[in-house]
């Protein structure tokens, strides 16, 4: 609970070092509990990194299809980042010079959440080919799986692990 209310629990595979606020990815009253914060914990695991190779053709045709009118690809440029470094909006530049904003949710979306495991990543350009270079796996709001397993491996309690990742909610009954 938090002011005395259900807290959604959301949850992810890996955060990649940081928790993402639910404010940045959904239209969500602001929780304390449910803000972005360092988590230590998970660094080190299995998916903590990777690097997936695009064909920039087929990523304007995954767009075009989406509904965004996309020229051939010159570049993806980084637009702007939550507060946590995730990315938020993406500028695809086509070779007019055009500039398309997508927001990074969308662009994951349509190219798929396995390959874009989360929008925590940087952007290498290779003429016709992108690498995303990128950490975590999924949205990245509320507890990290691969955080959590680690604070239990150090004999940290379920209460540890929830007041880490839900900072300032209690846990209660609320049924008798």
């Amino acid at each position: 609970l938090e002011n005395n209310k259900i807290l959604p629990a959301y949850y992810h595979s890996n955060c990649g070092g940081y928790t993402e606020s639910a404010i940045e990815l959904w239209n969500h009253p602001p929780m304390t509990a449910l803000t972005g914060r360092a988590c230590p914990y998970c660094k080190l695991v299995t998916d903590a990194r990777w690097r997936q190779n695009f064909q920039s053709s087929k990523i304007q045709e995954e767009l075009v299809n989406a509904g965004f009118p996309v020229g051939l690809i010159k570049e993806i440029r980084i637009k702007d980042r939550t507060m946590s470094g995730r990315v938020k909006n993406l500028d695809i530049i086509d070779r007019d010079n055009i500039a398309t904003v997508v927001e990074a949710k969308q662009f994951r979306n349509i190219i798929g959440p396995n390959k874009i495991k989360s929008n925590f990543y940087e952007i290498e350009m290779k003429g016709y080919f992108f690498d995303l270079i990128g950490r975590g796996w999924g949205h990245g709001v509320g507890m990290c799986q691969w955080g959590a397993n680690e604070m239990a491996k150090e004999r940290k309690d379920y209460k540890e692990i929830l007041d880490f990742y839900y900072s300032g909610s209690i846990v209660s009954k609320i049924f008798k």
